[in-house]
C-alpha cells in the first residue's frame, strides 16, 4: 500500500517512535478509561487478505465479482506514483442526508452489522512526528489495499470488509489498481431483465442503484486528528451520481447508527489521491466509540453509467496517550522443532492463539457452519522450497490455503487459489529468515466438512 506523507496540524503533536503493541490480552473494550493499544487481531482474529470476509450477521453478499470487461476508462488507470501526495478534501458535517439514514435503518432491519475488532495496531508512517509530548498515531482499517481472493470462477471474497449494498466488484486488470493486486468497484448499471444489481432504492419515487461496503473499528479516547485517505479514479463521470466517503458511529451491537461526516468523492479520469480530517469540533463525540468507514455509490441508472474505482482506503487517528499504556511490540516465536514433523491443530483456534504444524506433516482439519478459518505455525525445518496441498475435501466447495509471514501486516507469501473441490497445491519459495503460518479457509456461504491440510518438501 502506497504511504503517504502529509504535514498534520501544527496542534497535534506526534511521538516519533513506533506505537507498540501489546497482543497479551488487553481487557474488553469499549471503555474508554481502559483504553490499550492493542493488536486488531485480537478481536478480529484474523490477518491481511484471505478467502473470507467479515460477515455481518445476515449476509449483506459477501461474494464480489469480477468487473466485466466492458467496463473500462480509457486507456485505463494511470497508477498514482509511490510518492504522490494526496489532495485535501472538505467534509460536511451540517447538512442532513436523510436518504443515508433511511439506509442505515434498513441495513439494520436486516439484522446487517459490522464486526468491530479491538483498537487497531499499526504506528502510522503516513503522518509526520513533530514532537515526543504524548500523542500517537495510529491506522485503523485491516486490508487497506483491497486484496481480494478469486475462487476462479469470476468471483472472489474480501477480508475485513463488508459489503452492505451490492454489486460490488473487483479489478485486477494492471493500471485498474493503485497498489497490487486489486480494487473494489461501484458502477451505475443500467436497468435489465433480470436486473444485474438488485440493491436498488426509492428516492421521491424515483428508483436508485446504490451500492455501498464497509469497515467498523474502534477509535481510542483524547483523539485529536481523524483523517481518512483514499485512491480513486472514474469512468464515464455523470453529475447526477454521487460518491462519498463517510464516517458513521455504531450502535453497541455494530449497527449503522448516525453519520458524523462526509466528503464527495470528486471525479478524475486517472488515480487520484485524496484525504479528508473529521472538524476537530467533531472529535470529543467520537472518541472512545466504535466508528465505521463506508464508501457509498448512489447512481440514476442512466447513461453514461458511472463507474469509480477504489483502492488503498484508510482511516488514521491521534490521540492523547497520556495514563494510557503502551507497549513493546511482541513478536509471535514459532516452538522448538519437533524431533518428527507433527501438526497439532487447535479449537477454537485465532491468529494469537493457533495451531502448529512442521513441514511433512498432514494435518486434519475441519470446519462447522460457524467455523471459517484454522491458523497453524508453519516450522519449515531447513527448507524453503516447499509445496503446499490441500486434499480430501468435501464435495462442492472452493476452499483455499495461503501462507502469511508472520510479522507486522501479514504480507501473503503464498496461495493455492485454485477453484474446486479436488486435491489442489501450489510451489512455493519462502525465507528461512522468517517466520510463516498457514491459513486454512472455508470461504464465505460455505458448508463445513474435513480436510487435509500439508507443506511437504518438494
Amino acid at each position: 500500500m502506497k504511504r503517504h506523507t502529509f504535514a498534520v496540524p501544527s496542534a497535534v503533536a506526534l511521538i516519533a517512535t513506533m506505537i507498540a503493541l501489546n497482543t497479551l490480552g488487553a481487557a474488553a473494550l469499549p471503555v474508554a478509561d481502559d483504553w490499550q493499544i492493542s493488536k486488531p487481531s485480537e478481536g478480529r482474529d484474523s490477518p491481511g487478505p484471505t478467502s473470507t470476509p467479515v460477515v455481518p450477521a445476515v449476509d449483506a453478499g459477501g461474494l464480489l465479482q469480477r468487473l466485466p470487461s466492458g467496463w473500462t476508462s480509457p486507456g485505463g488507470g494511470n497508477a498514482s506514483t509511490e510518492s504522490a501526495t494526496p489532495r485535501q478534501l472538505i467534509p460536511q458535517t451540517a447538512s442532513q442526508v436523510p436518504q443515508a439514514l433511511d439506509r442505515a435503518y434498513l441495513r439494520r432491519q436486516a439484522g446487517v452489522r459490522l464486526q468491530v475488532a479491538k483498537p487497531a495496531t499499526f504506528a502510522s508512517p503516513g503522518v509526520s512526528p513533530q514532537s515526543t509530548s504524548g500523542v500517537a498515531c495510529a491506522d485503523m482499517l485491516w486490508n487497506p489495499e483491497l486484496d481480494v481472493v478469486e475462487f476462479g470462477d469470476g468471483t472472489g471474497s474480501i477480508e475485513y470488509w463488508s459489503i452492505l449494498y451490492q454489486q460490488i466488484y473487483h479489478d485486477n486488470r494492471a493500471g485498474y489498481y493503485a497498489s497490487p493486486y486489486h480494487a473494489l468497484v461501484m458502477v451505475d448499471e443500467p436497468p435489465s431483465d433480470p436486473p444485474a444489481d438488485t440493491d436498488l432504492v426509492l428516492i421521491d419515487d424515483v428508483t436508485w442503484d446504490y451500492d455501498e461496503f464497509a469497515q467498523g473499528f474502534y477509535a481510542p479516547s483524547n483523539l485529536t486528528l481523524v483523517r481518512v485517505y483514499f485512491s480513486s479514479f472514474h469512468a464515464n463521470p455523470d453529475s447526477y451520481d454521487s460518491t462519498r466517503s463517510y464516517l458513521w458511529t455504531l450502535t453497541p451491537e455494530g449497527y449503522l447508527d448516525d453519520w458524523v461526516a462526509y466528503a464527495d468523492i470528486p471525479e478524475s479520469a486517472d488515480w487520484e489521491d485524496w484525504y479528508w480530517d473529521l472538524p476537530s469540533e467533531a472529535l470529543p463525540a467520537v472518541s472512545g466509540r466504535a466508528l465505521a468507514a463506508t464508501f457509498d455509490m448512489l447512481s440514476d441508472r442512466i447513461e453514461p453509467h458511472e463507474v469509480v474505482w477504489l483502492d488503498d482506503l484508510q482511516v488514521t487517528v491521534c490521540f492523547e496517550i497520556g495514563q494510557y499504556a503502551v507497549y513493546l511490540p511482541v513478536v509471535a516465536k514459532q516452538p522448538p522443532p519437533p524431533s518428527q514433523p507433527t501438526c497439532s491443530p487447535r479449537e477454537p483456534d485465532s491468529l494469537t492463539q493457533p495451531g502448529s504444524t512442521a513441514r511433512d506433516a498432514t494435518c486434519g482439519g475441519s470446519f462447522s457452519p460457524v467455523d471459517q478459518k484454522d491458523y497453524y505455525l508453519l516450522d519449515l525445518r531447513g527448507e524453503r522450497k516447499v509445496r503446499l496441498r490441500l486434499f480430501n475435501l468435501p464435495a462442492s466447495t472452493n476452499w483455499d490455503a495461503l501462507i502469511y509471514e508472520n510479522v507486522g501486516d501479514y504480507p501473503l507469501a503464498c496461495q493455492i487459489g485454485i477453484p474446486g473441490s479436488g486435491d489442489k497445491s501450489v510451489n512455493c519459495n519462502l525465507d528461512l529468515g522468517k517466520n510463516y503460518f498457514v491459513l486454512v479457509s472455508r470461504g464465505p456461504n460455505r458448508t463445513g466438512g474435513g480436510y487435509d491440510m500439508r507443506v511437504e518438501a518438494r
